[in-house]
């Protein structure tokens, strides 16, 4: 996690932060990988656990517990502990002594080669819950206004860019969060998780559908937006990367300032759709001095405390924030029946909001269902009404009677559309797609 992503975070808020951070560690602690390795008797860190015990008992003399190892452990280890060892001489010098060895040269090898690692490692601080906390969190407080120069943010960018161009039904999706509630302690979210459950149940559906050749197809997928910062630099300079294999040559010669001056539509919804907020106990809104309150809450009393209270008993706060995901429809389905998957949508539309939808002009699969009614009319112009009856009125009266007919189809998931709340129309700002919304 870079500092420059907690930098971005107002101080009061990276403070509850590091609350929240102390208390999910407590309670997903067994989770964590390092953890789980001290566990697993087979693995490297049980063994250097083991081997630390044993040393720190034979150092300090301090008396040897059998039941704090296992049975076959004590069985080999007791002949340590029934007679005087003799170690090495450096083993029995004190640290002092170590770097005053004047009379002792004999006992330092004179290869000075050195023995550490030259990578630069570091012990992972977050779990990879907290780190997307405070990636989402940094991306609202201080949004990207350009690519950073870091290869896993240039790989994100990449990954918007593609799904922007190869992609021709996205749905935007928020979710509300309390930072402190049982859930989000244990780094769960059961609506989405529920909701992933069912639609990989639909994918592997789709799977074991296709013939033997196609299992690899994508059907849908479903994926929290770390990034909407990001994704919305994506949207504004999708075109510069269209048709040109060189992607490093397109980004280098980008103009931000260019970007960041554009307009559109869905990087308005998804900026003014999502919400931090920090909250008293009886969940309203606060205004808070950014230092006052961290003087007023420190850290280190406040985490004695939570050895024996809740957190909900030490900190009168807590944070409301919203999570973006986008759920898409391939390419090699868009022509299928999609019912099941809209109507999933709609079982949890309590829990998951679909605020946008983003229908591209570069799928054919669009651009026939659109022209389905005037043929002739050519690839649709800006003379969409901000309505959503429009768009379904196309493929609507002729397309009705089949459910057979690809444009049936389509045309339902439209009627979908409209029936979860999205009914205003507007068209991208590289004129290259449409966007649904609500008002």
């Amino acid at each position: 996690m870079s500092s420059k992503t907690l930098a971005g975070i107002p101080s009061h808020i990276t403070h509850v932060l590091k609350i929240f951070n102390k208390v999910s560690n407590a309670k997903v602690s067994l989770a964590d990988d390092r953890v789980r390795n001290y566990l697993i008797e087979s693995s490297s860190d049980y063994r250097n656990a083991i081997r630390d015990k044993i040393l720190t008992c034979m150092r300090k003399g301090l008396p040897y517990k059998p039941n704090e190892l296992a049975p076959y452990i004590n069985d080999n280890l007791q002949a340590l502990f029934s007679g005087d060892i003799n170690s090495d001489p450096l083993e029995n010098i004190s640290t002092r002594s170590i770097f005053d060895l004047k009379d002792k040269k004999d006992l330092i090898q004179e290869d000075q080669t050195q023995i550490t690692s030259t990578q630069n490692r570091s012990i992972k601080k977050y779990t990879d819950h907290q780190a997307n906390l405070i990636r989402s969190f940094s991306s609202y407080y201080s949004p990207l206004r350009k690519v950073p120069n870091e290869q896993s943010f240039t790989n994100s960018f990449k990954w918007y860019v593609r799904l922007l161009e190869k992609t021709p039904v996205v749905f935007f999706l928020k979710v509300t969060n309390r930072l402190f509630s049982d859930y989000s302690i244990a780094e769960l979210n059961k609506p989405v998780s529920d909701f992933r459950e069912e639609l990989s149940k639909l994918q592997k559906k789709h799977i074991s559908d296709v013939s033997s050749k196609t299992k690899s197809t994508r059907s849908y997928y479903f994926t929290e937006l770390l990034n909407p910062d990001l994704f919305s630099l994506a949207i504004k300079g999708q075109s510069a990367f269209k048709g040109t294999a060189d992607f490093e040559r397109a980004l280098s010669s980008l103009s931000w300032e260019e970007l960041n001056n554009q307009r559109d539509a869905l990087c308005d919804i998804l900026s003014s759709k999502r919400e931090i907020k920090l909250v008293n106990r009886q969940l309203e809104p606060v205004n808070v001095d950014p230092r006052q309150f961290v003087r007023e809450l420190p850290l280190k009393d406040l985490f004695l405390q939570l050895d024996s209270l809740s957190v909900n008993e030490v900190l009168p706060y807590d944070i409301i924030y919203d999570d973006l995901y986008i759920l898409t429809i391939e390419s090699s389905i868009i022509d299928q029946n999609h019912d099941v998957v809209m109507k999933l949508l709609e079982a949890y539309r309590a829990d998951l909001q679909l605020i946008a939808v983003r229908l591209s002009l570069d799928s054919p699969a669009i651009i026939d269902f659109l022209n389905s009614q005037k043929p002739s009319s050519g690839v649709p112009k800006k003379h969409f009404k901000s309505s959503y009856e429009e768009l379904l009125s196309i493929a609507k009266t002729n397309h009705m009677a089949n459910s057979d007919d690809k444009h049936y189809k389509f045309a339902n998931v439209m009627k979908k559309i409209g029936e979860l709340g999205l009914h205003r129309v507007n068209y991208g700002t590289s004129n290259n797609c449409i966007y649904i919304s609500g008002r």
